[in-house]
């Protein structure tokens, strides 16, 4: 956006959220077999890798196995991450309405990695190169970030939850 202010140029700019994070420090789901091995498959039998971003990481883990796979990632992440089912994270009206479509729900998956602070977690696609970026969008934020999952499926509705939903 160019805007002439007393006949000067000027360039605006606008910064929405990005974090400073170490790729070196990144955790990658791909050596963690009680996850990978439990992953969806598609209709042609091979497996949904995650989706998303190493601030917003989205898994489609098979629906029976999903409590389990949960359990293991807040153990695994402690409170480096926020660990949240798709209703939960719906109920939780995180991606702006609890009306979510069905759409949407077979794209996002069933389970959400959200990390805290400059925490990152990524899985490694084949044929990809380690995460080199120094500076990313999304994560958990605010009242989400502070409490445990546990605490923050108990946020009243219409509160700031801050979450960011960012491109890697």
């Amino acid at each position: 956006l160019m805007l002439v202010l007393r006949q000067r140029p000027a360039l605006l700019a606008a910064d929405h959220g990005q974090i400073s994070v170490d790729p070196a420090k990144t955790s990658y789901l791909n050596s963690h077999h009680s996850v990978v091995d439990r992953f969806s498959q598609s209709p042609h039998r091979r497996p949904i890798l995650p989706c998303g971003s190493p601030r917003d990481m989205f898994l489609h883990i098979q629906p029976r196995k999903l409590p389990g796979v949960q359990r293991s990632l807040q153990k695994l992440f402690g409170n480096r991450a926020v660990i949240l089912t798709l209703s939960e994270a719906i109920r939780m009206r995180l991606f702006g309405s609890d009306n979510a479509t069905e759409t949407f729900r077979k794209r996002a998956g069933n389970l959400l990695i959200l990390p805290r602070e400059n925490h990152t977690v990524w899985y490694q696609h084949p044929g990809t190169s380690p995460l080199a970026l120094r500076a990313l969008l999304g994560g958990a934020a605010g009242q989400l970030a502070a409490g445990t999952a546990g605490e923050a499926l108990n946020v009243p509705p219409g509160a700031q939850i801050g979450l960011e939903i960012g491109g890697g």
